[in-house]
């Protein structure tokens, strides 16, 4: 009996060193629970999105990724973290978060 594959992960942070270095982090931690980065090409079973909301154009470009994260990883968890999430408490957009 073979060993079950690992999950894959790919992170994109966006914003200031606090987001670069909690995304670092982030990383490390996934990393110790066996996870391991998605390479180019291949699909990732968890997407973090560390976003940022420092100026309204960070904002954007980061509600952006979160987007595109949605919709071309199908059936891949998408986790949203960083202080965009603390301006917008119900969501990163207008809508409510979609459930899995």
């Amino acid at each position: 009996m073979s060993a079950p594959m690992p999950f894959r992960f790919r992170a994109y942070h966006m914003g200031c060193k606090v987001n670069q270095v909690d995304g670092a982090a982030l990383e490390h931690d996934l990393r110790g629970l066996g996870f391991i980065e998605a390479g180019e090409g291949e699909r990732a079973d968890v997407c973090l999105v560390n976003a940022c909301t420092v100026t309204s154009g960070a904002d954007r470009d980061s509600r952006k990724l979160v987007s595109r994260a949605r919709t071309s990883n199908d059936g891949t968890l998408v986790v949203l973290t960083g202080c965009l999430l603390t301006g917008r408490p119900v969501g990163a957009g207008s809508r409510r978060p979609r459930r899995g």
